[in-house]
């Protein structure tokens, strides 16, 4: 992880994946150090089906990076991880986990908009998957 990914290693990943092949994975800890690296201001992005990057996402966020995530189970595996990733009015605008909800429909969006106009929510009504079960 160290360094820049340059256009022969991006095309050999590429073509290793299209064969159905595994890529050679870093470990946690080469993770927390490269995004750790990243500094003040830079876009961390998770698109892991992992709960395990939780206390990364919560990290970049206490470093004040930003965050980007396709991936539901940091948001949704108990309150005191929702709190730390979303609940601080400082982060509201540096993460973004629309993805993770509704196949990308803009609810948390909308949601978060009525809350700030102080509108009162009166029933939410859906269909949920059962994906996290």
């Amino acid at each position: 992880l160290a360094g820049d990914l340059d256009d022969a290693q991006l095309q050999s990943a590429a073509a290793a994946k299209a064969d159905g092949k595994k890529l050679p994975g870093a470990t946690k800890g080469d993770v927390d150090k490269a995004v750790a690296s990243l500094g003040e201001g830079a876009l961390v992005v998770d698109v892991t089906a992992s709960g395990s990057t939780t206390p990364l996402l919560i990290e970049a966020l206490k470093r004040g990076q930003k965050v980007v995530s396709a991936n539901k189970k940091p948001f949704s595996s108990d309150q005191a991880a929702y709190d730390a990733l979303v609940g601080h009015p400082i982060r509201h605008n540096n993460v973004r986990h629309e993805s993770t909800v509704g196949a990308g429909l803009p609810a948390i969006a909308a949601l978060n908009r009525l809350s700030m106009a102080d509108d009162k929510v009166r029933k939410i009504a859906g269909t949920f998957s059962g994906t996290l079960g």
